[in-house]
């Protein structure tokens, strides 16, 4: 998450001394934006769509922590896993994994950065949306940098996990 933020402030400066336009960081959408509704009236429909289209059938009946790793779909309205995990247990421990590989070097063929500042701050403000979002249904997620493989084994057995997702 240090190496994100050290990108996006890169691009904050650069961008802002090579040209007279200030730098405006992407937006992370969550809910195309409608026209006639503030963002507060899209928000609520947003989750009266995801109230509306989740099965009504779907219970807890489950108990102990499953783990859901997020990894490249940051959203919560229509994620399978996310409602998988939460019929199925007690306790769900969202996590995301601020992997170093997807982030240094080059690419193999042309040689360009991986992920440059602009997509960094891209990154970040979608992990404060998808944050924000699971902590209005009472979860909340877990940042880690590091390898997946290294971290995921260690929190599902810290919280004696029975699914990781």
């Amino acid at each position: 998450l240090r190496a994100l933020l050290a990108m996006a402030e890169a691009a904050s400066t650069s961008t802002s001394s090579s040209t007279s336009i200030p730098f405006r960081p992407p937006r992370a959408v969550l809910a195309a934006a409608v026209p006639s509704l503030g963002p507060d009236e899209t928000a609520a429909a947003a989750y009266e769509a995801f109230r509306r289209h989740t099965s009504t059938g779907l219970r807890r009946g489950g108990g102990g922590v499953a783990v859901v790793w997020f990894r490249s779909d940051l959203r919560v309205l229509d994620n399978e896993a996310l409602a998988r995990a939460w019929a199925a247990s007690g306790a769900v421990l969202p996590v995301y994994c601020v992997d170093p590989r997807a982030l240094a070097g080059a690419t193999h063929r042309f040689g360009f950065p991986k992920t440059g500042a602009l997509r960094a701050q891209f990154l970040i403000e979608c992990l404060g949306d998808l944050k924000q979002n699971l902590q209005k249904r009472g979860l909340d997620l877990l940042v880690r940098h590091g390898k997946p493989e290294d971290i995921l084994p260690a929190i599902a057995k810290a919280v004696s996990a029975h699914t990781v997702s």
